[in-house]
Order: C-alpha cells, then sequence, then structure tokens
C-alpha cells in the first residue's frame, strides 16, 4: 500500500483496503497508517477524517496528529488530540506532534499548556522549546531547560540543538555561546557528559556571525578543535563571513592552517568557496 503514496494513487490505495475487508482479511494499525500517509500525500483530507471515525487506535491517531502538523493543520492537529483524550490516554508522541503544529503557528502559548500536561521527556521539551523559538520566545525557552535541569527530564543532543538554536535565532549570542561551551567541555559533576556535536555549535555560530563577533567566532573554533567536536563546512563558512564581515580575513588564514595541521595536511580542510582562496594566502600576509 506503501508504493500508492502519491497524489493519483490513492484511490488505489482505497481499493486494496477496500478488497482486503471484503475477503475478512481485517486492516491493522499498520494497514491504516499506511493509507492515511497516502491520504495526506494526495492532500485527500475528507478519507483521512473517515479513517478515524472507523479505527480507534492510538498509533492511527499519532500518524494523523503527525500528518496534520506536516501540513500546518494545528486547528485539526488539536481536535484530534481532543478525540482522543476520550478514548485513549495521549502519549509523549501525541503530545510532542501537537506542540510542534502549534509551534508552526506561534502559539506558543497553547505549546505551553500542552507540554505541562503532556509525560516528561527529551521529545516533548525539544518540542516545545522550538515552539518558543518560532515565536521568538527565547526566554521561555531557556526557564524550560532551567526547569529540566532541576527535574527527571534527561538533557539529550536534540533539547540542547533546540534551546541554542532559540537563542541564536534572536541573535541572542551571549547566551548561544555559554550554552555551547558548556555543552562541549561536558561538565561530569552534573552526570550529562558532552552532548554536543557540530550542528549545535552551528546555531551557536551562525550568531556570531551576524553579529560580527568574529574573535569569539576564531575562539570558538580553536575550542572545537581542542575538544575534537566535528567542524564542517557550514561552520567553517560562517567563520569565514564574521571576519569578512569585518576586514579581518588574515586571522582565519592561522585558524585554518593549525586545522591543516591537526589532520596533517591542509587538503583535509573542509572547503567553501572562501576558505579554499584563503588556504593559498602565505602565513605571513599582512
Amino acid at each position: 500500500m506503501s508504493a500508492c503514496e502519491g497524489e493519483s494513487q490513492w484511490q488505489a490505495a482505497f481499493e486494496i483496503f477496500r478488497q482486503q475487508e471484503l475477503l475478512g482479511l481485517g486492516s491493522d494499525e499498520f494497514t491504516l497508517s499506511a493509507l492515511m500517509s497516502c491520504c495526506e500525500k494526495a492532500s485527500h483530507w475528507p478519507r483521512c477524517f473517515e479513517l478515524l471515525e472507523s479505527f480507534r487506535s492510538l498509533v492511527v491517531h499519532n500518524v494523523a496528529i503527525s500528518a496534520f502538523q506536516r501540513s500546518q493543520r494545528w486547528v485539526e492537529a488539536i481536535g484530534q488530540l481532543e478525540k482522543i483524550r476520550g478514548t485513549a490516554q495521549p502519549d509523549a508522541v501525541t503530545y510532542s506532534a501537537v506542540i510542534a503544529a502549534c509551534g508552526t503557528f506561534q502559539r506558543w502559548q497553547q505549546a505551553l499548556e500542552l507540554f505541562h500536561e503532556a509525560p516528561r521527556n527529551a521529545v516533548v521539551l525539544s518540542a516545545t522549546i522550538s515552539a518558543c523559538e518560532q515565536a521568538c520566545h527565547w526566554q521561555q525557552a531557556l526557564q524550560l531547560l532551567a526547569d529540566a535541569n532541576h527535574g527527571s527530564v534527561r538533557r539529550d543532543l536534540v533539547v540542547c540543538n533546540a534551546v541554542i538554536s532559540a537563542c541564536a535565532s534572536a541573535l541572542q549570542w551571549p547566551y548561544a555561546l555559554h550554552l555551547v561551551c558548556h555543552y562541549m567541555a561536558g561538565d561530569e559533576a552534573d552526570g550529562f557528559g558532552k552532548i554536543v556535536n557540530g550542528k549545535t555549535a552551528n546555531c551557536a555560530m551562525r550568531a556570531l556571525t551576524c553579529a560580527i563577533q568574529w574573535q569569539r567566532s576564531l575562539c570558538l573554533l580553536d575550542r572545537m578543535q581542542d575538544l575534537q567536536v566535528e567542524i564542517d563546512v557550514i561552520l567553517l563558512s560562517l567563520v569565514a563571513d564574521a571576519c569578512a564581515a569585518a576586514a579581518q580575513w588574515t586571522y582565519l588564514v592561522p585558524a585554518l592552517s593549525r586545522l591543516g595541521e591537526a589532520s596533517g595536511t591542509t587538503k583535509n580542510v573542509p572547503r567553501t568557496p572562501r576558505t579554499a582562496g584563503i588556504m593559498t594566502i602565505p602565513s605571513g600576509y599582512d
């Protein structure tokens, strides 16, 4: 049935479903989930609603809510949550999808209300933080992280990325930089250790670049190298942009040279249109 996904194939999927019913084969959650996916991709929502009325499984309802979220139909997502409450206990998957749908339309207050009644886990927390980010409520994102630090929700890479992204999107580079450096250091005293990767650092670096904080950009690049955190092309492009905006290209040359020395050759340094030319400049260039 998954092979029928497409704008013109949803009718074929329903025919397969009808034949299964006529033959008495029945339909399980996975069959109905695949059928609902066909309806979603064809934007044929009336059929999707019919399915929900005929099969009251939490898994299927979660699939529907996720479909509503991807299609930016937050009202339907919340309505589906209300229906689930009458027949089953919504789980973390249910709430995270509804919260994400609210975030798409900057309904951050509704997202917070749902968060407070949802099961506590990292997926729900990161969805709520992202909802705050989309509404530019970075302070609330930080508050959610602080509350999680004193609660039972374990921070993970997704949560870290979400809150750093929230600060970076609001151009709050001091907070983004502090968080990424803290997580890179991996304070073992709090029981979490290092929970950062290149994507996390890219969020902070983007905020530094927008604020033309070229010196801090270079410091973060050095720190990442010291701690052996992944450095990719995107991050190097951001550092190059920060230096270029401040007309400080020559400071980038030794940084890239150190990366080359650490990897054994400058050929292993991730290349961008900007850094490729820089690597050919003599180290003594002024």
